[in-house]
């Protein structure tokens, strides 16, 4: 399976770091708007990085979001 990190902040540093040693991952590909801290990560970890979200959408099967829990629109969370 094909999974893809969007957010390499230091909670997605730590799933791609995962994600890129895990049996069942193919592949690990991941997306940052910061476009030089993914290539850092995927430099450190071993996954692909991608330089839009749709490459990482075409590639992927399924997505973990990584995003700073300010970004959370509080009112939908269960």
């Amino acid at each position: 399976m094909n999974v893809g990190v969007i957010g390499v902040g230091a909670m997605g540093q730590n799933h791609a770091r995962i994600l890129s040693n895990h049996k069942l991952v193919e592949n690990a590909y991941i997306f940052d708007l910061n476009e030089s801290a993914s290539k850092r990560v995927a430099s450190d970890t071993g996954c692909i990085p991608c330089s839009t979200i749709d490459i990482l959408f075409s590639s992927v099967e399924a997505v973990i979001i990584a995003t700073p829990t300010s970004t959370q629109d509080r009112k939908s969370v269960v």
